[in-house]
Formats: structure tokens, sequence, C-alpha cells
């Protein structure tokens, strides 16, 4: 499962996205995922423009729900994990040996540390965007931002684009790299899907996360606990979002 290590940066360099077929060693591909407990409840089809529509600085955050959703390869064995709890979420590798922790902090920023707990980043949203910041809080590294069609862009501190994600009818995104080469997440039976532009699988969420959530573990330009803390941000905004839209339907 080397070649899946390497695309994901768990352990070993990370590589750029290419067309090419990443898991020709990795053996038949997988049915469907085994598991589909602790999945978020279906929601009706919406328009495009409606779907991963952008955060307008909505407030306070609505943490996930208490659960562990689990990546798996494409032949279904664990490759991470991420633990959701009230307080931040943790990312595990395929032991349980913890990755990096994700710290909700009171003023709503993500604190991200390392297995020792040394402080690495942050996560902070401002006007609707999330960035990326040194442990220093100093600048934004990066930003992600969301536009109302539904697309959404991870940019430098320069401005320049380093992954585009296109909306699809799915709900889902295509994703592109500045660097060529690219992949799509989607959802299929309440799991999230992430896949090569040729259709190869490369991982599979037993459970639902939101797709900008899952499109972030393919930000190879980004460390293992900014992408996880990036992951964590967007579910939390899902997670938000469909409490706020709950009710104002029971409002009405």
């Amino acid at each position: 499962m080397t070649h899946l290590k390497q695309w994901l940066g768990l352990g070993i360099a990370a590589i750029a996205l290419t067309t090419t077929p990443l898991l020709t060693s990795c053996g038949p591909k997988a049915t469907e995922p085994i598991s589909q407990n602790n999945t978020l409840p279906n929601k009706p089809a919406q328009p495009k423009e409606a779907r991963n529509k952008p955060s307008a600085g909505q407030g306070p955050l609505t943490p996930p729900a208490a659960r562990k959703v689990t990546f798996r390869q494409p032949t279904g064995a664990p490759e991470f994990s991420l633990q959701f709890k009230a307080t931040g979420c943790k990312l595990t590798d395929r032991s349980g040996k913890v990755i990096a922790n994700l710290i909700m902090e009171s003023d709503g920023a993500i604190r991200l540390t390392d297995a020792s707990n040394k402080t690495v980043g942050y996560i902070s949203e401002l006007n609707g965007v999330w960035q990326i910041e040194s442990s220093q809080r100093s600048k934004a590294l990066f930003t992600f931002s969301r536009e109302a069609n539904g697309d959404a862009m991870l940019k430098r501190n320069n401005g320049s684009a380093v992954y585009t994600l296109k909306a699809i009818d799915s709900g889902g995104y295509t994703v592109s790299s500045d660097k060529g080469g690219g992949y799509t997440v989607s959802a299929r039976k309440g799991n999230g899907l992430l896949q090569t532009g040729e259709g190869e699988r490369i991982l599979v969420s037993e459970g639902a996360i939101a797709p900008a959530a899952l499109a972030s573990f393919g930000f190879n330009k980004l460390s293992q606990a900014q992408r996880a803390g990036l992951a964590y941000a967007l579910a939390t905004e899902a997670t938000t979002e469909a409490t706020a839209e709950t009710t104002d339907i029971s409002k009405n």
C-alpha cells in the first residue's frame, strides 16, 4: 500500500497529484464500505447553487456529534480515522496512535497540535473564509473559500490558487491542482468516496462527511495536521448549517 501512503502523506513524503492510476498494487477494489453507522441523515436533492454554500460568518459553530469516521483503503483496510468530540477532534493512524489533535478554542479557532501536544498551527474563520495559520498566528499560510455557486478554492497567502473545487450535480466536487491532475469526491450510500479522475478509488469514508471536508485529504500541499484541521472545520461548518436549516424548518 506504499502508493496510498505516499499520496496521503501519512509517514512518507507526499507525491504530486496526477491522473495516473495510483493503486495498481493495492489488489482488488472494495465493493461497498463495510459499515454505514453514524451517518448523517440524507437530505433531499438540491440545486447546485444551494449545495456547499459558503459560510457567512454564522457565529458560534455547532460541533459534529461525537463519533468516529474511519477512512479506508480500496481493499477495505483502515488507513486513518477522525474521532469527533465536543471539544475538538483527533486524527489517528490505523493502530489508533494520535497523529494530530484539533482543539476548539474559546474564540472559535481550531488549534492544531502534533502527537506530543506541540502547537503547530491554527484554523480560523474570517468573513466566511477559512484561514490556515502558523503556530504564532502571525499570518495566514493558506485560505479556503467557497463561492455562491458551490465552487471552492484553496489559495496561498499571495492569492494564487493551489486547488480548485468545482461543484458537481451529485453534491460533490471535481478537484484540480495548479500542478495538473486531479480527483473527485462524492457520496455513495451514506459514505464518502475520493477517487482519481479515471475512477480509481483512493479513499472511502466509513460514515458520512461533508464533501469539502473529504476533499481536504487530497490537499498534499498541506501538512497532515492542516488537512485534518481544515476537514474538521468544514465538517463543523456543515453541521452548523444543517442545524440552522432544521431550526428554520421547525419555525415555519
